[in-house]
């Protein structure tokens, strides 16, 4: 499990990169997930980019694996 340490709670990420070395320039899709569902709501997608794409899938804050403020905590953009 990867997670990017943050002062206001860990958030989770997933990379997969299988792109041979000789498919020049890797590009990279960022899937980022919506409201009340986390990132294993792209998982159907990964056989079809995974070959030609590396691909970055988040768990936003508040869902999934990333950290969960607690009850009363105040939201904004910025923290999400």
């Amino acid at each position: 499990m990867s997670v990017l340490k943050r002062p206001e709670g860990d958030l989770y990420y997933d990379v997969c990169d299988i792109v041979p070395p000789w498919v020049a320039p890797k590009e990279t899709i960022l899937f980022l997930n919506g409201l009340a569902i986390d990132s294993d709501i792209w998982v159907t997608w990964l056989p079809t980019l995974a070959d030609r794409y590396r691909i970055v899938r988040t768990d936003l804050r508040g869902f999934g694996r990333s950290f969960v403020p607690a009850k009363g905590a105040a939201w904004s953009i910025e923290l999400i």
